[in-house]
């Protein structure tokens, strides 16, 4: 039984980093890319995916009452392989408008996959231990967070270091293509 328990700890930590990692997205395109504000961008996050997430969870509760939390959870990895695969189109034209879809299926990923972890977390558990696996799930809840935060900001800058320092190694300071180069950008 405590095997089971820390089982889903563990995948509630991967899933909520993996979640991290979808949900950060579309701000960071939208002001780094597109150049919005942080107020620009909220209004888009608010009305399409933090929307669907409060409409869904009264849904996803119900539907954990009818049928099995497992194809809950599989209705909510769906959502979530939806919203990656649209993803897979972006290019540097898109607007918040054109995250509409990916937003709302990724708001109702969320409470479609995280909600069944739960109920089966404290389902497998012994029910002299309920609070303190629901004290374990605050904990994962807010470590994966943290973590894939730290993870995706480590990885991200890495990766710009080794990518400018590759793009560095063929050019020569002050060569005539180089300067040609540096200029067309300027212009």
């Amino acid at each position: 039984s405590a095997r089971n328990v820390v089982l889903i700890l563990v995948v509630s930590l991967f899933y909520l980093m993996s979640a991290s990692s979808n949900t950060a997205l579309v701000p960071n395109f939208l002001i780094n890319v597109m150049q919005l504000r942080p107020e620009q961008v909220g209004s888009t996050l608010v009305i399409w995916a933090c929307v669907p997430l409060i409409v869904m969870t009264p849904v996803a509760v119900w539907a954990m009452h009818r049928i099995d939390g497992r194809l809950v959870l599989f209705a909510g990895l769906c959502c979530f392989a939806g919203a990656a695969l649209i993803g897979t189109g972006l290019t540097s034209d898109w607007s918040g408008e054109n995250f509409r879809t990916m937003l709302v299926l990724q708001g109702a990923g969320h409470i479609l996959t995280f909600l069944p972890v739960i109920a089966v977390a404290i389902a497998n558990g012994d029910p002299k231990r309920a609070v303190a696996v629901a004290a374990y799930i605050q904990v994962i809840r807010v470590l994966g967070t943290q973590t894939a935060q730290a993870l995706m900001t480590t990885f991200i800058r890495k990766g710009e270091q080794i990518h400018s320092y590759a793009v560095g190694l063929n050019l020569q300071r002050g060569s005539e293509i180089s300067a040609d180069a540096i200029s067309a950008i300027g212009r």
